[in-house]
């Protein structure tokens, strides 16, 4: 507000110094005076505008940086959605991989070396689900 106050005041100021060009006096000293006040007032006056201009400036950078943190704050929740689907498939797979191991249990006892899908082979099916559905021990 003040800013805009002094750009106003320093248009005035303008305009009273241009209408009083034409008027015809030249009185050196005044014109001096003048000249001086119109140069404090000019420098106060484009300060103002670089406040102005700075301050429009600075709100649309943090209006940028407050859409990418958004844009961040979403794609964050996506990758924990994503991650908690994750993390729940492979809790369903290692439930199913335990199942595997428990159906497989029984077949396995049947001894002998059959080929061809024998026990041996169920044995064998076994042994990879104990280490594949196993948590691994810290």
């Amino acid at each position: 507000m003040i800013a805009v106050v002094v750009i106003v005041g320093f248009a005035g100021f303008t305009w009273y110094l241009v209408t009083k060009a034409g008027g015809g006096e030249n009185n050196s000293i005044e014109w001096a005076r003048l000249m001086a006040i119109f140069a404090s007032i000019e420098a106060i006056a484009f300060a103002a505008i670089g406040w102005l201009l700075g301050t429009n400036i600075e709100k649309q950078r943090s209006a940028g940086t407050e859409r990418d943190l958004a844009v961040a704050k979403n794609d964050l929740s996506v990758s924990n959605s994503e991650r908690e689907k994750a993390r729940n498939a492979m809790e369903r797979m290692r439930a199913e991989g335990i199942e595997l191991r428990g159906m497989l249990r029984p077949l396995a006892q049947g001894g002998g070396a059959e080929a061809d899908g024998g026990p041996l082979a169920i044995r064998e099916i076994l042994a990879w689900a104990d280490r594949a559905f196993t948590p691994a021990s810290s």
